[in-house]
C-alpha cells in the first residue's frame, strides 16, 4: 500500500487563481490608428467581466479615460453603462462613443480601462497611439477677382452702371470674346 499524498494546508502556497470582485478582460476594440485633424469617428471598446461582482450603472461601473484625460474625448471622462444594464460575471459589454482628433498634428495616445467609481480602476487597458495629420486644404489656382471699374467698352464708359450680374471670367480668342456671368441670356 502507498501512503496518502500530503495536503497543502497553507493558503498562501495555493496555485488557485485569486478572483477579485472587480476584474475585466479586453475582448476587442475599434480604436483608430490614424485620423485627420478635427475628424470625429465612432468607436467601441468591449470588456468582459472576469470578476465576481455584477457591473451595473447604479453601482458605478463604467469605462474611464486613463488618468481622467484623453486628447480625443473632451466630455465626461467616463463612458457610462445605460441605466438598468447588468453585466454578470463572464458576460461582456461594448461601450460605444465618439473620438475627435485634436487640431494639431502628432501622435497621441487614447487609453481606456474599467473603473468602479470611488473604489478602483481595474482590468485590461485598451490603448492605441493615433497618428493625427492635418492635410492642408488644396486651394485651386484661382485668378484674382476682376476689377472692371476702369473698363471702357467700345468707347463707352460703363463704370457708373449699376451691377446686375457677376462676371466670373473673360476669355479671348482670335474671333470672339466670351464673358461668363451669373444671369441667364
Amino acid at each position: 500500500d502507498s501512503a496518502p499524498e500530503p495536503v497543502d494546508s497553507d493558503p498562501f502556497n495555493s496555485t488557485d487563481p485569486v478572483v477579485e470582485p472587480d476584474a475585466a478582460e479586453l475582448v476587442t476594440h475599434l480604436l483608430p490608428t490614424q485620423l485627420e485633424c478635427g475628424e470625429t469617428i465612432a468607436t467601441r471598446v468591449s470588456m468582459r467581466n472576469t470578476g465576481t461582482a455584477t457591473w451595473t450603472h447604479d453601482d458605478g461601473y463604467k469605462l474611464g479615460a486613463v488618468d481622467d484625460a484623453d486628447p480625443f474625448y473632451d466630455q465626461d471622462t467616463r463612458i457610462w453603462m445605460p441605466e438598468g444594464t447588468e453585466v454578470p460575471p463572464g458576460a461582456a459589454w461594448s461601450f460605444e462613443f465618439e473620438l475627435t482628433a485634436p487640431d494639431s498634428e502628432g501622435t497621441w495616445t487614447t487609453d481606456w480601462q474599467m473603473v468602479h467609481e470611488h473604489v478602483r480602476w481595474f482590468g485590461d487597458t485598451a490603448s492605441v497611439d493615433i497618428q493625427v495629420s492635418c492635410a492642408e486644404a488644396e486651394q485651386p489656382d484661382e485668378p484674382p477677382p476682376l476689377d472692371l471699374s476702369q473698363v471702357t467698352w467700345l468707347h463707352t464708359d460703363v463704370s457708373h452702371w449699376s451691377e446686375t450680374g457677376t462676371l466670373s471670367s473673360v476669355s479671348l480668342s482670335s474671333s470672339e470674346i466670351c464673358l461668363d456671368y451669373n444671369k441667364a441670356d
